[in-house]
């Protein structure tokens, strides 16, 4: 099985290091309903396969996916075992369009 390996720890734009975590995609949650293109899923693979490093997948301490569905599908699509998360202090109140509304 695959695996991603990515470099740890994110500065992010308030400006404190997240420390990322290599978890098994098995443990994360995708917000029932949402939907993906596919064209964008097959571009993420394409982009994984090329070696190109993607941002973590950020997760709620549910691990449900606040950030990186396409990522998620992409990872799981090419059969990967573990990916690098990051967590945030958010949850997914409701859909709006195709993205999530996010309350802090």
């Amino acid at each position: 099985m695959k695996e991603v390996i990515q470099p740890g720890g994110l500065q992010s734009n308030l400006g404190y290091n997240q420390v990322t975590t290599r978890i098994s995609i098995k443990e994360l949650h995708v917000k029932k309903g949402y939907h993906c293109k596919l064209n964008d899923i097959l571009n993420f693979c394409q982009n994984i396969e090329n070696g190109e490093v993607l941002d973590p997948i950020e997760v709620n301490q549910n691990n449900m996916i606040v950030d990186g569905v396409k990522r998620y599908f992409a990872y799981k699509r090419l059969k990967y075992s573990f990916v690098q998360v990051k967590g945030s202090n958010v949850f997914i109140e409701e859909f709006i369009g195709e993205g999530f509304k996010i309350i802090k």
